[in-house]
């Protein structure tokens, strides 16, 4: 969904807590200035109003829900994400009813990969009550308030508290996120096995939904934030080893081995390293993976595994 934000120095009144979800914020691109720091007190798809000399910006981006911070994603890549912590949140309020606007004041704002992205110190912005105002242009407010207003709720509990409600809350949504059979190669593809896992990649870690049919191997990511295909896929006739693994000193993991045609439309990736959430759900998918792997080659005559 796209929103307009607005960011001032000066406190707000009222303690209304409505925030919007992963969405889309729109409004009039501006240039960052010449051999300047690009968006430097900007918001991401936002109008912003700096208290300083008023000067007024704005641009196109995405507003993300996250559990623990509101993240300002810019279309430009030559503007800085922006990270707003809950726990530092003054404020959050609808400003009128049907409007689709949003108003945070804050006292803390994170600035991160300014001037496009390079190895840069994240820069803490902790002026008190720094005002933005966002403005949804598709995605709706109110329907993204409840979540919102759980979210904020909790990040303001005692540390160990807040971290097993945000546990839960996690692995709930993981727990009934459903793999999209519209996504399937062939519509008379059968999915004999599914289960909730994480795709392990160097510093990333993505949760999602890992699927197997009789023809292919799937990965569904429970948010598709790069932009990517929403859905990663191998055909199994490109798998050549499996070995299970540990990960994080637990013996739930795998790692599947594939041929140098890679993984979807990459030409490098040789494996694919999954991690799930028990040692029984990953050897349940593995058992079932070498049964069809085993099926494959009784078919093509190669004998067996």
């Amino acid at each position: 969904s796209s929103t307009t934000t607005t960011s001032t120095s000066s406190a707000a009144h009222g303690a209304s807590t409505v925030v919007p979800s992963p969405s889309t914020v729109s409004g009039q691109a501006k240039p960052p200035p010449q051999g300047g720091s690009p968006g430097a007190s900007g918001g991401s798809g936002a109008s912003i109003v700096l208290a300083e000399g008023k000067q007024r910006l704005s641009f196109v981006g995405r507003l993300r829900l996250c559990t623990r911070s509101l993240i300002l994603e810019p279309d430009d890549k030559r503007n800085a994400l922006y990270r707003i912590p809950f726990k530092s949140v003054q404020v959050m309020e609808q400003v009128a009813a049907g409007r689709q606007v949003l108003v945070v004041v804050t006292d803390l704002v994170v600035r991160m990969f300014e001037g496009g992205g390079g190895c840069m110190p994240y820069v803490l912005d902790k002026t008190a009550g720094q005002r933005w105002t966002f403005r949804l242009l598709y995605a709706s407010l109110a329907s993204l308030a409840s979540e919102a207003t759980a979210l904020l709720k909790i990040n303001k509990l005692a540390p160990h508290v807040r971290d097993e409600e945000l546990s839960i809350r996690t692995e709930k949504q993981e727990a009934e996120f459903v793999f999209d059979t519209s996504r399937l190669h062939d519509f008379t593809e059968t999915v004999v096995a599914s289960s909730a896992a994480i795709e392990v990649e160097p510093l990333i870690k993505v949760r999602g939904r890992l699927v197997l049919t009789e023809a292919r191997l799937y990965f569904q990511p429970l948010h598709n934030l790069s932009g990517a295909s929403p859905v990663k896929s191998c055909e199994l006739s490109n798998i050549v080893g499996i070995a299970v693994r540990k990960f994080g000193l637990r013996d739930v993991a795998a790692e599947v081995f594939l041929k140098q045609s890679g993984l979807g439309n990459s030409k490098e990736t040789t494996s694919w390293f999954l991690c799930f959430y028990s040692a029984g759900a990953r050897d349940q998918v593995v058992t079932e993976l070498l049964k069809q792997l085993q099926s494959i080659l009784e078919h093509e005559g190669k004998g067996y595994l």
